[in-house]
């Protein structure tokens, strides 16, 4: 969160007094409109770190109100962290999605209830799944969905409306005497920066599990395309015919290239192409050869494929 805060508030300060290119007043007045569109939609998705985790609260209740209650069976256990007393537990599960199909999905939720020993392997964990949507997939019958209150992002929101306004007025008195307004001013392109890095870091916090799901690696890049993956896709045993490393990094961590090929229910052979950032650290679990694979009937473009053994 530092480098956000440094790169989108911190970082274009260095280049305020940059040479200008552009100083015609239709390039000015552009500069000003795009830079101030962009703050707009800087403080618009700063306003979803209040939003998200309210409305993913209020999803998990009418999961739980309305969902297909269904069985799932416990197939690891292990312990995360101790949060207040209580640790968290995390559980591989395997459970028939609405299609009829098992599919195996990772739990982590904290356990109030330690002395009961619930969630031993082979035991039943009752989920209800998602009959009206995709995100969230599936919830846990009986739990709560509990979000963290926190006033940082409201006063993050204040911070940058505040630093928005004392910027503008700041470069529109330092460039009046320094450097005109222009298409290279910060004013401009710092906005667009921060509308990237919020974007990128919005993912983690609105599919808070996805890259730490059973199928890891695919085309499913949203909480909701994964979810429906989950409760509507079929599952079949793949191949991994190859991977390797494109050259890019993103926030550090290398875009792997993937060539998967699949046998469908019809009995055709699909072959697919795709590219995931993969962390450093799970890069050790890439293999070729058999992996489990778990495709949307309707659409084999839509696939994931589960990592490691």
């Amino acid at each position: 969160m530092f480098l956000l805060f440094f790169f989108m508030y911190i970082f274009p300060l260095f280049f305020i007094l940059v040479p200008p290119i552009g100083t015609r007043p239709v390039f000015k007045v552009a500069a000003i409109l795009i830079g101030f569109t962009f703050w707009m939609v800087q403080t618009y998705l700063i306003s979803k770190f209040i939003t998200v985790p309210r409305k993913m609260e209020e999803a998990h209740q009418r999961v739980r109100e309305s969902g297909q209650r269904v069985q799932a069976e416990i197939l690891a256990a292990g312990d995360v962290w101790v949060s207040d007393d209580y640790p968290s537990k995390r559980l591989l599960v395997q459970f028939q999605n609405l299609s009829g199909n098992a599919v195996k999905a990772y739990v982590t939720f904290t356990d109030t209830q330690v002395e009961a020993k619930r969630f031993a392997v082979g035991n039943a964990l009752d989920l209800k799944l998602n009959t009206s949507g995709s995100a969230p997939a599936f919830t846990i019958d009986g739990a709560t969905y509990e979000r963290t209150a926190s006033r940082w992002p409201w006063v993050w929101l204040i911070f940058n409306i505040i630093y928005m306004v004392v910027f503008f007025i700041g470069l529109y008195i330092m460039q009046r005497y320094v450097w005109k307004l222009s298409l290279t001013s910060p004013w401009m392109w710092a906005p667009i920066l921060g509308t990237i890095m919020l974007l990128l870091e919005l993912k983690t916090i609105g599919n808070p599990h996805l890259n730490d799901s059973y199928y890891s690696a695919g085309t499913a890049v949203s909480a909701a395309s994964f979810g429906e993956l989950l409760l509507h896709g079929t599952t079949t045993e793949g191949q991994v015919i190859n991977f390797a490393q494109t050259g890019t990094y993103i926030n550090q961590q290398p875009e792997i290239s993937f060539s998967v090929m699949y046998t469908d229910a019809s009995g055709h052979e699909i072959s697919r192409r795709f590219k995931q950032v993969i962390p450093l650290t799970e890069l050790y679990a890439l293999k070729k050869g058999e992996a489990d694979v778990i495709y949307l009937p309707n659409n084999t473009n839509q696939l994931m494929i589960h990592l490691g053994d």
